[in-house]
């Protein structure tokens, strides 16, 4: 069984505002890094899925970039990003996981220049090939395709170097962090926890 997480990167919030943002809920809340803060919120991990009424929310209110992460079994990852109120951007590493084609599509969605100029990137044509890599169902590991990503969450962990922001979000979500199982660098005492 591969990894289940989904968890939220913000851009532009102190690691007070987005906790006292999240009061009500049951989070964990990182500390900056590299410019962001890591949300793991338990009701969006439990379902897997990225809230897109509390990301929106969470980006209007703090005036901030949200993307929203989700990996399913380590089979699919989906993102959605949010700036300022509004979603800019949404990606599905394989959409037609669920249906008949059993996961044989490519990706779908996910514009490397609207992500990078999110997060100050400029690496826009490395986080375009992570996009649009076909992941599994290429043959070839590495040389001139490209990496292969045969998990969700090395395709994160790509992403995320390519965009020069915090690793912590990758391979983790409320439920692993609760039972103290942390990003590398990461203490317990270093979350804020919310209620």
């Amino acid at each position: 069984m591969g990894n289940f997480y989904a968890n939220y990167t913000i851009r532009g919030a102190t690691q007070k505002a987005v906790a006292d943002a999240f009061s009500g809920r049951r989070a964990f809340v990182t500390p900056e890094d590299r410019g962001c803060v890591v949300v793991y919120d338990e009701t969006s991990d439990m379902m897997n899925s990225v809230d897109e009424g509390l990301a929106a929310k969470l980006s209007a209110d703090l005036s901030c970039t949200v993307l929203g992460v989700s990996n399913h079994d380590d089979d699919i990852l989906i993102y959605q990003l949010f700036r300022n109120g509004r979603k800019t951007d949404e990606y599905n590493s394989s959409p037609d996981y669920f249906d008949d084609g059993g996961g044989q599509a490519g990706p779908s969605g996910g514009q490397a220049g609207v992500l990078c100029l999110a997060f100050e990137s400029e690496a826009i044509a490395e986080v375009a090939e992570i996009l649009n890599h076909s992941g599994a169902l290429e043959e070839d590991h590495g040389g001139e395709d490209g990496p292969r990503y045969v998990f969700a969450v090395e395709r994160h962990g790509e992403l995320v170097r390519a965009l020069g922001i915090t690793e912590y979000a990758v391979g983790f979500g409320y439920r692993y962090v609760s039972q103290d199982e942390l990003p590398a660098g990461l203490a317990v005492a270093d979350l804020t926890s919310t209620q």
